[in-house]
């Protein structure tokens, strides 16, 4: 299964060490540039922050553009997150 994902569900995760649901949950999350932007951002949490500067440094995970006939309705950069 595939999920988008907004900022807060992730945060609330770490905030709790139950980060590691997600990825078992669903098998790829996918992260918009926008929310990616957010939790880059200098006022999100420092957790937050780490957690996705660690993200985007593993090899499984990459950003694409979303392909013209997907089903997100994003024409934009996503992160994608897979459970490899």
């Amino acid at each position: 299964m595939i999920v988008v994902s907004d900022t807060s569900p992730i945060n609330y995760l770490l905030l709790i060490d139950q980060i590691d649901l997600f990825p078992r949950l669903f098998g790829q999350i996918i992260i918009p540039d926008v929310v990616r932007g957010e939790m880059l951002d200098a006022d999100a949490p420092a957790i937050l922050q780490q957690w996705i500067v660690k993200k985007l440094n593993e090899p499984s995970v990459r950003s694409q553009l979303t392909p013209k006939k997907s089903k997100i309705p994003l024409q934009n950069l996503v992160t994608l997150i897979t459970n490899n």
